[in-house]
């Protein structure tokens, strides 16, 4: 189980939240000073409204991701299959792990604990990453801030997430020193606003990442692979990125759009009902099975009505990966895409995984 707060207080901790997001997926907001300093060391159901009655059990599409483990999937598929032909398993905001008294407002994905400090959120953030790589999560969505130090911390709306730019890197290279056949794609992208407005964060200086800053990271790594990262990339085959971190986007960003892949993407995220959210769902899976094998489908899961408690990432989450569970099972073998969700459930992995050619 997450750190999520449980449901019962979830309108009491909306409350405080109000305001504090404005949106799952490309909102930005700020709490306080202290929490955006990112400065280290500082089978779903609808009610009668269309939103899912939710609550914070686990299922096999929602919430257990700690009971897949397929920390070798990619290698065992041919090295000339294309990276458009991939069906990939992935987490939207990977990193959003901690939300304080706004859990349900800013928090999308489990966080594993065990070997942290009690107060080491770090070392949950580096944890609860490893734990998605493990279960087989392959896609990344990272969310980044420039902070006090000129570095890149991850955030999530107002809350840093007690990481870096660095700490993805290093897990992502650990686990692929350990795994030398997979490969890890991941978008980043560049959070705040530079409103100063209430309720939005600003970088250090409103001054937003710019590629200098991030390739001051990316270039150094070795696991990186440095077509994504210098220019815009034509899909590779899988055997020319085993044992690489791909950069699919770089989002919000100066010039970001000459850089990564071939991209279309669905990410219909602002307060949609969850019917016209599966709408724009099943739309993508079709793209994904029958579009153009240059390309890379990228199809969130994943949208907030916050500050409306009935409409927190999570509930979204209980309702929609069901349903696209329900919907591969029922079309075995069609590619999928690149399928980003929130609280991504083991059996949800699975058929993405399953669902590649063999």
């Amino acid at each position: 189980m997450s750190g999520v707060i449980g449901f019962r207080g979830a309108a009491a901790a909306l409350a405080i939240a109000a305001g504090v997001l404005s949106a799952g997926c490309g909102g930005v907001a700020q709490h306080t000073a202290t929490v955006v300093s990112g400065v280290r060391g500082s089978t779903a159901t609808s009610d009668t409204a269309g939103m899912p009655k939710a609550g914070p059990e686990s299922s096999e599409a929602y919430r257990s991701l700690d009971a897949a483990h397929h920390p070798d999937w990619l290698g065992a598929l041919p090295d000339g299959l294309g990276l458009g032909r991939l069906s990939v398993p992935g987490t939207h905001d990977t990193m959003a792990f901690h939300g304080d008294k706004a859990g349900p407002a800013v928090v999308t994905q489990q966080r594993v604990t065990a070997g942290c400090g009690f107060d080491d959120k770090t070392c949950v953030s580096r944890r609860s990453l490893r734990a998605q790589l493990d279960a087989g999560i392959r896609a990344l969505d990272i969310r980044v801030r420039r902070d006090e130090n000129d570095g890149l911390a991850l955030q999530h709306g107002s809350f840093y997430q007690d990481a870096h730019l660095d700490d993805v890197l290093a897990v992502a290279d650990q686990f692929l020193a350990d795994h030398p056949r997979e490969t890890v794609l991941m978008r980043v992208k560049a959070e705040c606003d530079n409103t100063g407005k209430p309720f939005t964060c600003d970088d250090a200086g409103r001054v937003p990442p710019d590629p200098a800053l991030i390739d001051r990271y990316l270039t150094a790594d070795p696991h990186v692979w440095q077509p994504s990262v210098t220019g815009r990339a034509a899909l590779p085959a899988l055997g020319e990125v085993r044992g690489r971190i791909v950069l699919t986007q770089f989002d919000n960003i100066a010039n970001g759009d000459q850089r990564g892949l071939p991209l279309d993407i669905q990410d219909d995220w602002h307060d949609p009902s969850v019917d016209a959210k599966w709408a724009a769902i099943s739309a993508q899976l079709d793209k994904a099975a029958t579009g153009d094998s240059h390309t890379l489908y990228l199809n969130f899961l994943s949208a907030s009505g916050v500050p409306d408690p009935a409409r927190v990432p999570e509930r979204y989450a209980h309702d929609e990966n069901p349903r696209t569970l329900d919907r591969l099972r029922a079309e075995p073998g069609r590619t999928a895409g690149l399928l980003m969700a929130d609280f991504p459930g083991s059996a949800l992995i699975d058929e993405i995984i399953g669902h590649n050619p063999r």
